[in-house]
């Protein structure tokens, strides 16, 4: 990415990775049970995951089929 985005914006871009905590805030979810996928925060927008939901929900249903 270098010369397409400012070295000091990647720089501090990358020093607030370790504050991503998408793993430790998922588990008292999963503890809760119930839950079979999340969206991902990191990813963005709402709409580009409903199909990856929609998939993982009708994998879950031929699987509990078998």
């Amino acid at each position: 990415m270098s010369g397409s985005v400012d070295d000091n914006l990647i720089d501090a871009a990358a020093a607030l990775l370790p504050q991503i905590t998408v793993v430790k805030d998922t588990i008292p979810f999963h503890a809760a049970g119930g839950v079979t996928g999340m969206h991902d925060a990191t990813e963005g927008d709402m709409l580009g995951e409903i199909p990856n939901q929609s998939k993982i929900l009708e994998i879950l249903d031929i699987y509990k089929k078998l």
